[in-house]
């Protein structure tokens, strides 16, 4: 049997194939070749999660199962994860991309948009819990945990700024 190395795709052209059969992704950061190219890590666990998507099985709140990807997950800072932490689902073979709280477009994309593609009510999705301990070495919070509907907590778009730019 002859083994095809994986080549880079556009991020949007990732499905759940792919990313079941190579579970995290990093960006080539190439931009003649495209800046949404990515391409399959494949030593794993990897330690660091910085410019790669993560994907896993993802547990609703009312136990049902959903696939979806993470991206800016941070391995040791869980208050990091519930400010700027991305996910996508797949529904029905495309992707769908949850806004967070502070995103432009998190009244047309948020919990309750979600809610209706799915065609649950939002307390039977969130929260939304996921374990990437397959893929990942880090901080247990940060590599098992839950998103809620809300962060406990949200910050002010200067905090937000803040919080991103120190890192």
């Amino acid at each position: 049997m002859i083994f095809r190395e994986q080549k880079p795709v556009p991020v949007e052209k990732l499905t759940e194939v792919l990313l079941r059969k190579h579970p995290v992704w990093e960006f080539c950061n190439d931009d003649e070749a495209g800046e949404t190219l990515v391409r399959p890590v494949k030593k794993l666990p990897i330690t660091s999660a910085d410019s790669r998507l993560l994907a896993c099985e993802l547990q609703l709140a009312d136990g049902s199962r959903l696939f979806g990807f993470f991206g800016n997950l941070s391995l040791n800072k869980k208050d990091r994860n519930q400010h700027f932490l991305t996910l996508s689902v797949f529904v029905n073979g495309s992707i769908e991309h949850l806004a967070r709280y502070h995103d432009y477009d998190f009244e047309d994309h948020g919990p309750s948009w979600l809610a209706k593609k799915l065609r649950k009510k939002e307390e039977e999705i969130f929260p939304i819990s996921y374990d990437l301990s397959a893929s990942v070495k880090g901080d247990a919070d940060c590599v098992r945990g839950s998103i809620p509907r809300e962060p406990k907590t949200k910050l002010s778009r200067s905090e937000i700024i803040q919080l991103a730019v120190s890192g």
